[in-house]
């Protein structure tokens, strides 16, 4: 399993550093809790597949996080 640390910018919350890890299906995005206490945990998003790229992990959390604050 590989992480990546990414920048995730053009989101509501402004510019974020967020991790997006390698699973045996695909990618998955998320925030650290620890390092945003303000932002609920988040997991790029529920019910769509994983993403098939560390950038398209990265527009999925974008995604999930622009809907979060609606």
């Amino acid at each position: 399993m590989e992480t990546y640390r990414v920048r995730i910018d053009n989101t509501q919350f402004g510019s974020l550093m967020a991790w997006v890890r390698s699973v045996d299906e695909g990618f998955v995005a998320y925030l650290s809790g620890t390092e945003y206490p303000e932002i609920p945990l988040t997991q790029a998003p529920p019910g769509e597949p994983l993403a098939g790229s560390v950038e398209e992990a990265v527009e999925q959390l974008r995604r999930a996080l622009n809907r979060s604050a609606d």
